[in-house]
């Protein structure tokens, strides 16, 4: 008979939207926390009961955070019914297919649905139109981040060990080529250039890791999705993503390349730069009566007299200035 509804196992699944009136939304209610609506009511197209839960965080790689703001928010919601439709998926509470939008109220942590606001008579104009797509695809977008978000966030985590243990072995890299005997013989203003090179090598080539592990896996960061323009913004800043990551390996290519010249420059300091002369530990004294006194210089008295620690002996010997003919350094006595 015209007019009459098909009865509802009849209907078979089909994947598309519907659209949803007053009454039809008005049997849905549900509560609110912080981060899910859980909300039930009857699928408009085959009254099964359809239970939702509507995420308003999503925590996804390199999401921008917005602040929350109202909480009368579009939502896209599918019919979820565990009723039989012929030519259903093989998944559970797949339903019969339709999806429709609503507008979600919540107040005092509770959740009512209304209808999407008819356009005028005059219709939409083109800005408007752009953006109710733009919040249909964001829509969608959250939905399946949220359905695989706690996958991809382990997966990140376990890869970004990796990444800190790379960042560990670049100090044992530096290790190699900085050793306190090599440094410590050259002059004072190499010394300092030494350790200004090896600084920058290990900072440089620590920039590079991590700018290389976050073009690869990104960063998780959790976004408030509770409003059209937070989602927007969420949804914008994921379209931005690859230009980004691309930028940051590029980034970190360039920056491996400063550390590998750090490191070759500093090789070639300690190959290359002026060694420190040799401190004499022992004076040899030739006296003019042909008498040689070799020891420690201990003292060059005003009064002409030098006082030497004979090595042979260790005894300390005074010796008038005027019998010296030479003092010698000498590596040892």
């Amino acid at each position: 008979m015209a007019g009459v509804a098909p009865a509802p196992e009849s209907i078979s699944y089909a994947l598309g939207p519907v659209s949803a009136d007053a009454a039809q939304l008005g049997q849905w209610h549900g509560t609110a926390t912080d981060e899910n609506l859980l909300i039930g009511g009857p699928c408009p197209m085959c009254g099964h009961d359809a239970p939702q839960l509507v995420p308003l965080k999503v925590t996804a790689l390199e999401a921008y955070a917005v602040q929350a703001g109202s909480r009368t928010l579009a939502v896209t919601l599918t019919c979820t019914c565990s009723a039989e439709h012929a030519g259903q998926p093989g998944t559970r509470n797949a339903g019969c297919g339709r999806s429709w939008q609503a507008v979600a109220i919540v107040e005092a942590g509770l959740v009512t649905l209304g209808p999407v606001e008819a356009p005028g008579p005059a219709g939409i104009t083109p800005a408007e139109a752009a953006r109710e797509a733009a919040i249909a695809l964001a829509t969608r977008a959250v939905q399946e981040a949220a359905t695989s978000q706690l996958a991809t966030v382990a997966d990140a985590a376990q890869k970004w060990i990796a990444g800190v243990t790379a960042i560990f072995g670049l100090f044992t890299l530096a290790g190699v080529t900085l050793t306190r005997t090599t440094v410590t013989a050259l002059t004072t203003p190499w010394q300092v250039a030494v350790a200004l090179l090896g600084l920058a090598s290990v900072a440089l080539a620590g920039c590079s890791v991590y700018l290389m592990y976050r073009a690869a896996y990104g960063w998780p960061v959790t976004v408030d999705v509770g409003n059209a323009g937070s989602l927007l913004a969420w949804y914008d800043d994921q379209q931005k993503q690859p230009a980004r990551r691309a930028g940051r390996m590029r980034m970190g290519v360039h920056l491996a390349a400063g550390s590998l010249a750090a490191v070759l420059a500093t090789a070639g300091v300690l190959w290359f730069g002026p060694q420190q002369q040799p401190a004499s530990a022992d004076t040899q004294a030739t006296l003019t009566s042909g008498t040689i006194v070799c020891g420690t210089l201990l003292a060059h008295a005003s009064d002409g007299v030098a006082v030497i620690r004979r090595a042979s002996d260790g005894l300390a010997i005074t010796i008038p200035l005027r019998t010296i003919e030479a003092l010698t350094a000498v590596a040892s006595c």
